[in-house]
């Protein structure tokens, strides 16, 4: 705090010191121990500040590291004046890009070499990980919550250029289809098509490109709420005396630009609770039917208004009002209430709260798909992990069935493991074929479902889904056929590469040890069993979710001659 108002107050005192002349100056920008400070490259203000560190660091008994300090000029300053600053403070001189919390600073035109270092990370990331140890699942979750987070902070404040994102979207999905480095394997789908949330058939995995946008707005609500030195500054520099929607700039910086792409979506998302009414009377949206400006023809001599000039102590200026809007828009606005004491509160329209949130900026520019109800009920949290990418992958055509190798190009003689007779296609083994006919025999009795053979493994799901009604997600009736469907495709993978027994018996005996291994593991409630208590693993099922206290762990010293190894 005494460094910060101490190198305000040296800059006051002279404002010759300021880099900038002219808008909102700057003096310095500071987090924690990471100080940037802008200043003329004048004799007298390098020797004002090196005074004021000398002070700081006697006063405060702190030591400023000059070997890790720096200084940026501009490339047309002389070799002399370099030497002056040099001289003066003791630092060497830095180019750009300069890294300044986390994010590279450049000038101009914001380049993919700036985001070379979180391509590096994210690739040793990946590296680090074993991907033969890994399952699909695992990857899956390390994508999610490790991986797609590692560029955000850059994200929220540089637009990468779309190369970058197209090189992170493939690493992505090289980890996520890929053995290992060296162990290639089919990407069944680019990137952006596995970028979708689960209902609309993707991977719940929120794209990049959409969060750029979806930060792009967070920076147009962060202007227009002010009260930043960011937003004062912009406002400085690119806005003036204008509407934000209406400013013009004749050479826009990166910034700039990327708020040009989204005002006005982003705008036509913000309106105003009216305190004393300091917003724009026409460009504005604070009359439930939207910015004036849309509602009344324009007229060329249309003056510049602010609401509270159409306000008083006494209510609404009818008289006024009349004079600019029609009288059946003017019975609307006089039912608008006002706060000459208070504030203007800016709200954001699709938030409950009025407040912004990135997720409701993300649910309104990310891409779209049509809902697939089977696409909600494979993502429950009653089937296991591995299942659901399973069931995920047979929705797409992503497995390495004959049928769809051949249709990708490749010359495959087919013969099916259940039959040895029949070519391999999805209805023939997950459906209609003699193992899997007496495997959904077996369970649709013990359910009293009347057992059918379509042709579509999709329609077999939906069947044992709404055999019963107001049942909840993890029903058993959703959950086992995803079951059944994976364990058919373990035992065609036995015999095919294993050599062993494909037979419907082992693997209705396989799917019976699994759900008893569920229960056992308290992963079964009886709300999966509503409608089916007499069912056999129904008794298997817990009751009530298991109870979890926190427990203080702390860490001790282990006992003589003896290490204690931290991992």
């Amino acid at each position: 705090e005494f460094f910060g108002k101490g190198l305000y107050s040296l800059f006051w005192q002279d404002r010759h010191r300021f880099f900038q002349a002219d808008g909102i100056k700057v003096p310095y920008l500071a987090f924690a121990d990471d100080v940037i400070i802008f200043t003329r490259l004048a004799r007298e203000t390098l020797e004002a500040i090196n005074a004021f560190f000398k002070q700081y660091q006697q006063y405060s008994g702190q030591k400023i590291n000059v070997a890790k300090s720096g200084f940026v000029c501009s490339s047309r300053v002389s070799e002399t004046q370099v030497e002056l600053v040099a001289s003066i403070l003791g630092f060497q001189r830095q180019f750009f890009p300069l890294v300044y919390l986390g994010v590279p600073i450049s000038r101009g035109r914001c380049s993919s070499i700036a985001f070379d270092g979180i391509l590096a990370r994210v690739r040793a990331r990946i590296f680090h990980w074993s991907g033969k140890l890994l399952s699909m699942g695992g990857k899956l979750i390390l994508i999610k919550h490790v991986l797609n987070s590692m560029p955000l902070h850059l994200l929220q404040v540089l637009k990468p250029p779309k190369t970058v994102l197209v090189a992170l979207g493939r690493l992505f999905n090289s980890f996520l289809w890929d053995k290992s480095r060296e162990d290639k394997r089919t990407h069944w789908a680019s990137w952006e098509k596995l970028c979708f949330p689960t209902e609309e058939g993707g991977l719940g995995v929120r794209s990049l490109e959409d969060m750029v946008k979806a930060f792009s707005h967070k920076l147009w609500w962060r202007l227009r709420q002010r009260g930043s030195l960011w937003s004062d500054f912009m406002y400085s520099k690119y806005i003036g005396d204008q509407h934000p929607l209406q400013a013009t700039v004749t050479r826009p910086t990166g910034t700039w630009k990327r708020l040009l792409g989204i005002r006005e979506v982003a705008e036509a998302q913000i309106s105003w609770s009216l305190g004393p009414g300091m917003v724009d009377f026409w460009l504005d949206t604070w009359c439930e039917l939207g910015p004036l400006t849309a509602l009344v023809p324009e007229e060329s001599d249309r003056p510049h208004f602010l609401v509270a000039e159409f306000l008083d102590r006494d209510g609404w200026n009818r008289g006024r009002l009349l004079h600019w809007l029609p009288a059946n828009l003017v019975d609307l606005i006089v039912d608008i209430p006002f706060d000459l004491e208070g504030q203007d509160h800016i709200l954001w329209a699709t938030s409950a709260t009025g407040h912004f949130t990135l997720t409701s900026a993300w649910e309104l520019c990310r891409q779209r798909r049509t809902i697939l109800p089977l696409a909600q009920w494979v993502w429950n949290k009653g089937t296991p992990l591995k299942i659901s990418i399973f069931a995920w992958r047979l929705l797409n055509n992503f497995l390495p069935l004959d049928s769809v190798m051949r249709r990708r190009g490749l010359p495959v003689v087919s013969r099916c493991s259940c039959c040895l007779q029949e070519v391999e296609s999805v209805p023939h083994l997950f459906v209609n074929g003699p193992i899997a006919s007496e495997v959904w025999g077996h369970f649709a009795s013990k359910f009293g479902i009347l057992h059918s053979t379509p042709d579509d493994i999709q329609l077999v799901w939906r069947m044992w889904a709404t055999s019963l009604t107001r049942i909840p997600a993890h029903h058993i009736r959703r959950v086992l056929p995803f079951v059944i469907t994976w364990f058919i495709w373990r035992g065609r993978n036995k015999a095919r590469f294993e050599g062993q027994v494909f037979s419907a018996r082992g693997v209705i005996v396989e799917i019976g040890n699994f759900l008893h291994d569920l229960g056992r593991a308290n992963r079964l409630d009886k709300v999966q069993f509503r409608g089916d208590q007499d069912c056999e693993w129904a008794r298997l099922a817990s009751g009530t979710a298991r109870k979890r206290q926190p427990v203080v762990v702390t860490w001790a010293f282990p006992p003589s001659w003896q290490y204690k190894l931290n991992t």
